[in-house]
This record gives C-alpha cells, structure tokens and sequence, in this order.
C-alpha cells in the first residue's frame, strides 16, 4: 500500500534561506546503490574513447594542437552545439575556426559514425546515413 501523501507536510530540519538545495553524500547513495565501481569504469571508457577519437593518427607535436582542437569542437557540437557560445550552426562555427564548411561537415560526420550520436541541426543530411548506435556493455 502507498503511503499517504501530505500537502501541509514541512520538513523540520530544511533552512528557509537555503534554494533548496540538500547536501548529501552522492558516493554513499551510489555505494548503496552498488553502481559506483561500474560507474566510474564507464567514466574513465567514455573519456578514454573521447580523447583517442581527438588525438588519432596523430604525432603530438605543436602542429597537431589545431587538428586536436578541431576534433574537440566537432564533437562538442555534436554533442549539444549549446555548448559553445551563441550555439552556432556547423557553417558559423567552421568559420570562426577559419576552416572550410565542407571540411567541419566531414569531421561532425565523423564524430557522428564513430559515437553513433546526432544533434537536430544534422536532420536534413542526406548522405550522412544513420548513425550506427554505440556498443553497450553491460557493467560486471
């Protein structure tokens, strides 16, 4: 059975100057929840993925630092183009980094097939094909 729910309910130990925010330990309740270990195994994958998507075929050297940069901003927006200030479209946003628009497509493209993720902006691609969607593997 449901517990039942009260309106005129106030808790006792809430501060009336706080925003309504409650401080409490995250680490506890993901321990509890036995998804900490797994959790961050996925992080560190994720954020490993990321950065050899950034940094592939390439020697590191002082030249590379603009293909790498490059890389990053494709797949910031992809990922949310609110990322980045004024949320361009792909076109604005390959002109600020002084690179082709034809050349800025073929890496958000890219970032697209490897991640199997899109924003709404790359609906209207026609060659671009459909994303091929991201291995998942179940956390052991």
């Amino acid at each position: 059975m449901k517990p039942e729910f009260h309106e005129d309910f106030d808790n006792p130990e809430h501060d009336p100057l706080s925003e309504g925010s409650v401080d409490f330990d995250m680490a506890a309740v993901e321990r509890g929840l036995g998804e900490s270990p797994c959790y961050v195994r996925d992080l560190a994958v994720v954020i490993g993925a990321i950065y050899s998507f950034a940094t592939k075929g390439i020697d590191c050297n002082r030249d590379s630092i603009n293909i790498i940069g490059r890389r990053f901003m494709a797949l910031m927006w992809v990922v949310n183009p609110q990322l980045i200030k004024d949320s361009p479209s792909a076109q604005v946003l390959a002109g600020r980094l002084g690179i082709p628009r034809v050349v800025f497509a073929r890496m958000t493209g890219r970032v697209s097939k490897h991640f199997g993720i899109t924003n709404r902006a790359q609906a209207h691609a026609w060659n671009r094909g459909k994303a091929k969607p991201v291995n998942k593997k179940k956390c052991q």
